[in-house]
């Protein structure tokens, strides 16, 4: 065998025989890969071969390094015999980046070499915040539940309508009158109902409108009691009369005088008496009287009933004697 010919090592597996064809030292690296076939024995596969004296077989594929990094390849034709070699092209150019989806609605981006060789893939990045078509329950009012789900986008859809609602919200407190100005309390558990009512607590002393009647009281009344509102007693001196009996009375009368009535045992007022230590007079009341003989003068009542000071002597005529003139009778 010439040294110049690549020597051919078949390594045949369940479903295709894979080649690998080594040139002289410093040669191109060669890849042979072969068509479909049986796994076995060699000389039951050798018989099978449509042309055993060709140099491959049919549908077989050859890829060699060229340019570098870059990669070219031929196949086996019907004839056994190899094709020409295809275009000479890298599995990526230096500086491209590849990307594809990942995750939730995200993406991943690897990038080419100087080698010619894709590097690693990036992290998911820019996912949404859920699968697509997930379907989420939610808390919502009163210990209910309301469902959305994930739109194509990876964005969570509006939720539903609250189903499954309690009656109250956990926590909170609820009161109702009971008996006497009474309450009751009941709180909303942690799954939403409320437990049972607690006892009538804070209760008044009586119900409201409740009346109790005592003894005497006042003036010949009796004494009753009311229940308020708040269901409180409150007293009260019902039917009382006018006065305390022997209690007496007085008014002032004429001038200056008074008069005064008692009080009898049935709390009743008498009648009044006469009017007594009254003066001389009506105050206001002025009068005229003679004076010095010929003369008037006059007297106001005052405001005791009693007359005042005389005013001066107002005689009816003037007298002369020279050039003196005087008041005088005519």
């Amino acid at each position: 065998m010439s040294s110049h010919r690549p020597a051919i090592v078949v390594v045949w597996t369940a479903w295709a025989a894979v080649c690998a064809c080594e040139g002289s030292v410093g040669g191109p690296s060669i890849a042979l890969e072969a068509g479909a076939g049986d796994a076995g024995e060699d000389a039951g596969r050798d018989a099978g071969r449509p042309c055993a004296d060709g140099v491959c077989v049919p549908g077989d594929k050859e890829t060699e390094d060229c340019d570098g990094c870059a990669r070219r390849s031929r196949f086996c034709g019907d004839d056994c015999q190899w094709e020409g070699w295809g275009a000479c092209a890298p599995p990526c150019v230096a500086g491209e980046v590849e990307t594809e989806p990942c995750g939730n609605c995200g993406a991943r981006a690897r990038t080419c070499g100087d080698d010619c060789a894709f590097g690693e893939w990036s992290p998911c990045g820019s996912e949404g915040e859920c699968a697509a078509g997930q379907v989420d329950a939610a808390p919502c009012g009163n210990c209910g539940t309301a469902e959305r789900t994930c739109s194509d986008d990876c964005d969570w859809g509006e939720p539903g309508a609250c189903l499954g609602e309690g009656d109250c919200v956990t926590a909170t407190l609820e009161y109702r009158d009971c008996g006497n100005c009474g309450e009751q309390v009941r709180a909303c558990l942690d799954d939403c109902s409320w437990e049972d009512w607690s006892g009538c607590i804070d209760e008044g002393v009586c119900a409201p409108g409740q009346v109790e009647v005592g003894g005497a009281c006042g003036n010949c009344g009796t004494e009753n009691r009311t229940c308020s509102d708040a269901c409180e007693w409150q007293r009260a001196c019902g039917d009382e009369g006018a006065c305390a009996p022997g209690a007496t009375e007085n008014r002032s009368c004429g001038n200056c005088g008074t008069e005064t009535r008692t009080c009898g045992a049935d709390c009743r007022w008498g009648a009044w008496g006469g009017c007594q230590g009254q003066g001389a007079c009506q105050p206001g009341t002025v009068r005229n009287q003679a004076c010095d003989g010929c003369g008037t003068q006059q007297q106001t009542c005052t405001g005791a009933c009693s007359w005042g000071a005389p005013t001066e002597c107002v005689l009816p005529c003037e007298c002369c004697i020279w050039w003196v003139c005087e008041p005088c009778c005519c």
